[in-house]
């Protein structure tokens, strides 16, 4: 009983917790300066900040995931150190099961490694940024599985085209002048679903736009665009800023974008559609 109390003296003691976060109870682990656990509470997601308002400044450790970036910004409001890891660099130190008191603890002990690597804290005009890039990759990946759905619809009536955006443009600008022969139910189906597909290029279209308007109000993005730029479209180069702007650019991708400047278009292209994404780190251009 005396662990979850929250007496003024045991509070005073704390340097270090961790903070397990979630949609509605948050579990936190407190140390003193010897390591030795002082508070473990759980709280509802209306009273954490209440709560972290009477704390003396200390470290605070959460793990990178969904809402991370706006905790540790509402942290910082209120004077603490607080430092995001990626998952991967907390689990190594979780000593049983998973749950929210382990994950809790598993937190505190990690934030106090002296080598860790921490996630920069993202500012909200970053996410506001990050999230025009994702909702475009969003309207990207529904109109391929529109694309994938017109294939297949139209393979059942013996018409075949090829991969790509081009080709299902090519295609369906035919059946719509009457170049194929289809009943006319399957006509008419596919006629909405061309019209879906209309829909879907005008909503990436304004995505691009608002990118690159973006990007041009941005001095260091027009720097990096200069330099990327020689080999690069410019989607990639406005990709290749923002990532290293925003702090989503990993040591792996700083490699790959050095490499990419200086590779033919065609390999640089295809290095940049891979991607490989962890919590709270987003490692390579996914939105391009």
């Amino acid at each position: 009983m005396g662990l979850r109390s929250s007496g003024g003296g045991a509070m005073k003691q704390l340097v270090r917790i961790g903070l397990d976060i979630a949609k509605s109870v948050f579990q936190l682990l407190g140390v003193d300066s010897h390591g030795k656990p002082v508070c473990k509470k759980t709280l509802s997601r209306g009273k954490v900040l209440s709560f972290f308002v009477s704390l003396p400044s200390c470290l605070v450790g959460i793990e990178a995931c969904a809402g991370s970036h706006y905790w540790a910004r509402e942290l910082i409001k209120l004077g603490h150190d607080a430092r995001l890891m990626a998952a991967q660099f907390v689990s190594p130190y979780r000593k049983s099961g998973k749950n929210d008191a382990n994950d809790a603890e598993a937190i505190c002990e990690a934030v106090g490694r002296p080598y860790m690597r921490f996630v920069p804290v993202k500012s909200e005009e970053a996410q506001a940024v990050l999230s025009v890039h994702r909702a475009r990759a969003l309207t990207v990946s529904e109109r391929t599985a529109l694309i994938n759905q017109v294939r297949g619809l139209l393979g059942e009536f013996g018409i075949v085209t090829g991969a790509g955006t081009a080709e299902a443009r090519k295609l369906l600008a035919e059946i719509g002048v009457g170049g194929r022969q289809l009943p006319l139910l399957a006509r008419e189906t596919i006629g909405e679903l061309h019209d879906r597909f209309r829909a879907l290029d005008e909503r990436i279209l304004a995505y691009d736009r608002k990118i690159a308007a973006l990007a041009r109000q941005s001095e260091a993005a027009q720097r990096l665009m200069a330099i990327a730029g020689r080999r690069m479209s410019w989607r990639q180069s406005i990709g290749l800023s923002f990532s290293f702007l925003l702090g989503c650019f990993s040591p792996h991708c700083h490699r790959m974008a050095h490499v990419a400047c200086q590779s033919p278009m065609g390999e640089a292209k295809g290095m940049f559609r891979r991607r490989r994404i962890s919590s709270g780190r987003l490692c390579g251009l996914s939105f391009l």
